[in-house]
């Protein structure tokens, strides 16, 4: 008995490969969007007011404004989740981890 199979490429199905070093606005990541929502109100200022933003893909246009407002949601419910701002049907969700020495 023999089978045969047969391959076509499909539409849906996406590799991702990041390999360490990799830098993205931090922005447009869930993991950079946790780091902003740590910093002080005074360096989110400096920040947002000299970084350069761009949409990755087209399908967002950043505001800075709007970018800067992203950030209370994020400390107020303590993750950050972004929805194809880098790259379109890619998701991300991040958490920090806080962990206390002196426990």
């Amino acid at each position: 008995m023999t089978s045969s199979t047969s391959r076509g490429p499909t539409a849906g199905i996406m590799t991702i490969t990041i390999s360490v070093g990799t830098r993205f606005p931090a922005y447009a990541t869930s993991m950079g969007r946790v780091l902003l929502a740590g910093q002080s109100d005074e360096w989110l200022d400096g920040y947002f007011a000299t970084v350069r933003t761009a949409p990755a893909h087209g399908a967002h246009h950043h505001r800075r404004s709007a970018l800067r407002a992203g950030v209370a949601p994020v400390r107020e419910q303590g993750w950050a989740f972004v929805d194809e701002e880098l790259e379109r049907a890619f998701r991300a969700i991040a958490a920090p981890i806080n962990d206390s020495l002196d426990a």
